[in-house]
C-alpha cells in the first residue's frame, strides 16, 4: 500500500514535468519533447525502486516531498564546479555585449524564448548558444534565425572561453530545478 501511494504521488511529479514539456511543446513546435510515456512509466519505476534520489536543491527537494516522496530517500547533492572553471587572466575588453548560453539545444531548454528575446535588443550585442542541438526541426529553427540576425552564433564545444567573455549567462530552461551550467558560468566570474 505504501508503494503504491508513493508511485501514485511520484507520477504527479512526472505529470508536472510533462505538462512543462506539453507547454514549451505548444508554444514552440519545432521538437517533439523527450518525455514520452515510456520514459515517464521509466522514471516512474526507477523513483519506486531507488534507495536515494539526489537533489540540487531545496526547491527540488521540496517538489518532491511535496509529492509524496519520503524525505528519508532524498539526499542533498551541492553542486561544484570543476576547477577549469575561472575567471580569465587577462579578460578580451570590447563594446560588444556577450549573452551566453550553454547546454542542448532544443525547445525544453528554452532556446527560442532565448532567441526571440536576444533579438529584441538592440546594439551591438552577440548571442553565443555553446552547445548541440539534437533534432532536424531545431538545426533548420537555429539556421533561420542566424540568417535573421547574424549577431546569433552557435559554437559546439568547449564552453570556458564563451562564459570568461560573457557579459551576462542565460539558462532559460522550461524544467531544471536547478542546473549545472550555471554554476560553471558563476565560477568564471
Amino acid at each position: 500500500k505504501y508503494q503504491q501511494l508513493e508511485l501514485v504521488s511520484a507520477n504527479s511529479h512526472t505529470n508536472n514535468v510533462r505538462l512543462q514539456h506539453e507547454k514549451a511543446i505548444q508554444a514552440f513546435p519545432i521538437e517533439k519533447s523527450w518525455l514520452n510515456a515510456t520514459q515517464q512509466k521509466k522514471t516512474l519505476k526507477e523513483y519506486e525502486v531507488a534507495d536515494i534520489i539526489h537533489v540540487a536543491s531545496e526547491y527540488t527537494r521540496q517538489s518532491f516531498l511535496e509529492q509524496g516522496i519520503p524525505a528519508k530517500k532524498l539526499q542533498r547533492f551541492v553542486f561544484k564546479p570543476s576547477p577549469l572553471f575561472q575567471p580569465a587572466n587577462n579578460p578580451h575588453k570590447d563594446d560588444i555585449f556577450r549573452v551566453v548560453y550553454t547546454g542542448s539545444l532544443t525547445v525544453m531548454k528554452g532556446i527560442p524564448i532565448l532567441i526571440e528575446a536576444f533579438s529584441r535588443l538592440s546594439g551591438r550585442a552577440e548571442l553565443i548558444l555553446v552547445g548541440g542541438s539534437g533534432t532536424r526541426g531545431m538545426r533548420i529553427y537555429l539556421q533561420e534565425w542566424q540568417q535573421r540576425d547574424p549577431r546569433i552564433r552557435i559554437s559546439p564545444g568547449n564552453p570556458l572561453p564563451y562564459l570568461q567573455q560573457s557579459n551576462v549567462y542565460v539558462h532559460p530552461s522550461f524544467e531544471d530545478g536547478f542546473a549545472y551550467a550555471p554554476m560553471e558560468a558563476l565560477a568564471c566570474k
